[in-house]
Order: C-alpha cells, then sequence, then structure tokens
C-alpha cells in the first residue's frame, strides 16, 4: 500500500474510531442519567465509580450548572460538549431508519426556513433560425420548514442500568436507537405522504411486485440528480428477497434491504402495508437535536397503541413500585416536499407470501 493510501486509511479509521467512541458516550450519558434517577449529581457518582470516560462524566458535571449558550467566546460554550456524542447518535440511526438512511441527500436548510416550491418547471426549448422563441411558465409555491418533534420513550429496569459490561449496554443502546427511529419514520414518512393518492397493490408474485415497483417509479419525477428510495415493512423488503432472488435476479436485494436497479429500499417498523417511494434530493430536511428527559415517578401504558383518552379500564405501570426508570428522548427535525411528484404510494401491499 503506498504512503498517500495508507495515511487516508489511517485517518479514516481515526474517524470511524472517533465516531463510534462519540457514540458510545452519547449512550453511556443516557444510561447514567437514568440511573441517577433525573439526579445529575447521583449520575455523576454512578458514572465515576464506574469508571466511565472522561467525556462522560465531563458532560454531566457541565450539565449540574445552570444551562447558558453554547456559542463560541460565551461562559456556556463547553456545555456544546454534549453535541458531539448527541450528533453521533443521530448519525448512527441511518442503519435503523428510512429518514435518516436518507438524510445525507436532502436538501438541507435551516429550520423555520421560508422555502419556495416549485409545482411547475421551467422546459427549456430550442427554435428554427427565425422561429419564435418558446416561453415557459414558472409557477411557485411558499411553504416553511417546521420543527416536528418525535418522542420515544425507553423504559429499564433498574437492575439493568446497573449492569456494567458491553452486553446492558449494547441492549439499552439497541432499544433506544430502534425507539427514536421508528418514531421519526412514523413521522417523517406521514408528513410528505400527506396528499399522495395510493396505488393499489397488483399482488405477492415477481411479477406484481416488479409491477407495483414499476408504478411507484412511474408517478415519481426525477431527474439526473435524483437519488430514489423506497421504504416498505420489514415483512415485504423480505417477501421481496425471497421472491425476486429466486433466480438471482436482484442480488443486491436481501431481507435486511438493499437496492433494485439502483434504488435504496429500506426496511421501517414506521409501516406496517404501505410502501412509499421518495425522490430525497426533491425533499428538504433539517435534523436537529436530540434532547433527553429522565423519571422513576412517572406512571405510564405500557403498550404500542396506548388509550387516548385514559379510561377506567386503563392499566397504568407505576415505574416507582416497579423499579422502572422511563427515559423520554425528543428529537427535533423538518422534512418538506419541494415538487409534486417527489413521493408515491403503494397500498396494501403484503409482508409474505400468498
Amino acid at each position: 500500500m503506498s504512503t498517500h493510501a495508507q495515511r487516508l486509511h489511517d485517518l479514516r479509521a481515526d474517524a470511524d474510531h472517533l465516531q463510534s467512541e462519540r457514540l458510545g458516550n452519547f449512550f453511556a450519558v443516557a444510561k447514567f442519567m437514568m440511573l441517577g434517577k433525573g439526579k445529575l449529581f447521583d449520575a455523576i457518582a454512578a458514572a465515576r465509580q464506574q469508571r466511565a470516560h472522561p467525556e462522560v462524566i465531563a458532560i454531566l458535571e457541565k450539565s449540574a450548572i445552570i444551562a447558558g449558550s453554547t456559542q463560541a467566546g460565551t461562559w456556556g460554550a463547553e456545555l456544546a460538549a454534549y453535541t458531539q456524542p448527541a450528533t453521533a447518535f443521530l448519525a448512527s440511526l441511518r442503519n435503523f431508519g428510512a429518514f435518516d438512511s436518507a438524510l445525507a441527500d436532502m436538501r438541507q436548510v435551516p429550520m423555520k426556513t421560508q422555502i419556495t416550491v416549485v409545482t411547475v418547471g421551467i422546459t427549456a426549448a430550442s427554435v428554427g433560425e427565425g422561429g419564435p422563441k418558446t416561453i415557459s411558465k414558472l409557477t411557485l409555491g411558499n411553504s416553511q420548514l417546521d420543527p416536528i418533534k418525535a418522542i420515544a420513550i425507553v423504559v429499564a429496569s433498574d437492575d439493568l442500568l446497573k449492569a456494567a459490561g458491553p452486553l446492558a449496554t449494547n441492549l439499552f443502546a439497541q432499544e433506544l436507537s430502534n425507539a427514536v427511529a421508528v418514531e421519526t419514520d412514523t413521522r417523517f414518512l406521514a408528513e410528505i405522504t400527506s396528499g399522495v393518492s395510493t396505488i393499489p397493490s397488483a399482488g405477492t408474485t415477481a411479477a406484481a411486485i416488479l409491477q407495483d415497483i414499476g408504478n411507484a417509479l412511474g408517478s415519481l419525477i426525477i431527474n439526473a440528480q435524483s437519488r430514489v428510495y423506497i421504504a416498505v415493512p420489514p415483512g415485504t423488503a423480505k417477501l421481496w428477497a425471497l421472491t425476486l432472488n429466486g433466480s438471482g435476479t436482484f442480488p443486491a436485494l436481501t431481507i435486511n434491504g438493499g437496492s433494485i436497479a439502483g434504488v435504496t429500499v429500506v426496511p421501517t417498523d414506521a409501516l406496517s402495508n404501505l410502501m412509499v417511494a421518495f425522490d430525497a434530493t426533491q425533499l428538504a430536511a433539517n435534523s436537529g437535536t436530540i434532547e433527553l428527559d429522565i423519571s422513576n415517578q412517572a406512571a405510564i401504558q405500557m403498550d404500542a397503541t396506548p388509550d387516548s383518552p385514559p379510561s377506567a379500564s386503563t392499566v397504568a405501570t407505576s415505574f416507582w413500585q416497579n423499579n422502572l426508570t422511563g427515559l423520554r428522548a425528543e428529537r427535533y427535525f423538518g422534512v418538506e416536499r419541494l415538487r409534486a411528484g417527489a413521493v408515491s404510494m403503494v397500498g396494501s401491499i403484503a409482508n409474505s407470501p400468498a
């Protein structure tokens, strides 16, 4: 390996190691906040007792003072140390959800910014010598990228939080990542599909699956810069992989997603019987920060679809009574369709062979 190639390889390895370290620090901060049951000084004591990474202890210690500005040059600038692990956590979600998988291909714009949405584009034309020049009309619509708040709650037993070692940490990290990714995808997909007509599914055979994909892609208006994604339920990704790969037609497609003819297929638990295709370059987006809050005094419904509003038969679980602690993660992000034809849907798709 050449000297320059070796240096490039070493730089990438160092960057990956730093990102992994920051990601681990984020999970550690969340874990010790839960272990301290919302009391930062108890969280700091637990982190010191388990000999946590110095950056984890520093973040917890700085969080124990009154919040100030995180802008450079102010007394509170050191509080920005939390943003690096938080950013690493959000970056890791690209392995869990559709929004974060496609985020890098979306147009990044600041939150609460007025966006000009192109509804009818300009068309170029060639004219012969002496012929009249064609005039195209551009119709614009204004929209604003408003922040969306996705809330995920993770509940863990005190025994799990007290347990050190990679197994307990990995379990906690997996549950937190899944919870945030699913809620983000739920809000993201609902936002971009608002007002989009649903195309009925053709069935579960290989020909029908390809027809569904063709119909979804045919409804998109794309260009040479487009980056197209298809979000499907995990069961649908499995069905597609097993059905379409029977003859080895799409080797890049697996039960965990992959690609079909250059289109990225992303499984997400936020969908049940719906396929959503979208051109990421025609979406404006922003991934804000993530905030953590802790409680061991609450009583909540431990259900995927809690009663709203609660009734007399609603069963609530007491954190205090059952030695549980809840972590509420609030993530702020924004997304907006920039053009008509950026998103399409196919409904009533199957999750298993007929």
